[in-house]
């Protein structure tokens, strides 16, 4: 499960805060994001109250009618925003919570995903710059590799280009050794069998060994 939702439902992360900046993304007009706030805090107090009692305390504390406001219990309930608790015979807003941590796990990905390409942009000019040659589309992948699946950091990267070019191996496939010696990888012209870059390394790109 997500930790955004793990959070949301343990109360570690604002629920209003977060629900008045996203509402909209995740399909609510105005009244709907108020009446989800206000139902929070209603069930945070009685956790098994039924709908007559919900829509009367709503009632309370909002402009809608009784009518208005069982329509869009109903209209939340089916549309999964409000979930029925059968076991405790109550309401949660689980439905809620599970949209907009995915609003959020959408976000992070896509801002992991715009530092990867900035990364990789950053290592690939590094390296044509160090190495004084143009990347292959094979060496970029393997660039590519080291960035998201590694997860090495441009330091790291850059402190292994300068080490290869240091020991005058200008090539991305040294650099990659000289990435992985902290792994207990020993420093060597060829890259062992098991490894899952091997095929990358034995491409046209470096020729077979």
């Amino acid at each position: 499960m997500s930790q955004y939702y793990t959070l949301l439902v343990n109360g570690k992360l604002d629920f209003e805060e977060l629900l008045l900046e996203k509402y909209t993304l995740i399909g609510l007009d105005e009244a709907e994001c108020i009446l989800l706030i206000k139902l929070k805090k209603i069930l945070k107090d009685n956790k098994h109250t039924n709908e007559v009692a919900l829509i009367k305390s709503l009632h309370e504390e909002m402009t809608l009618s009784e009518k208005d406001l069982s329509e869009k219990i109903l209209k939340l309930i089916n549309s999964d925003y409000i979930t029925l608790d059968e076991e405790n015979e109550g309401f949660t807003l689980n439905g809620t919570f599970k949209r907009l941590s995915y609003l959020y796990d959408s976000e992070e990905e896509n801002t992991n995903k715009e530092e990867n390409i900035t990364d990789l942009k950053k290592c690939a000019s590094l390296i044509e710059k160090e190495c004084e040659h143009l990347l292959s589309p094979t060496e970029l992948e393997v660039i590519k590799h080291w960035i998201e699946v590694d997860k090495f950091s441009f330091d790291e990267i850059k402190e292994a280009t300068l080490n290869a070019v240091s020991h005058k191996k200008k090539s991305v496939k040294y650099i990659d050794v000289f990435l992985n010696k902290d792994k207990e990888k020993k420093i060597s012209p060829s890259i062992g069998e098991n490894d899952e870059l091997s095929e990358l390394f034995k491409s046209a790109i470096y020729g077979k060994k």
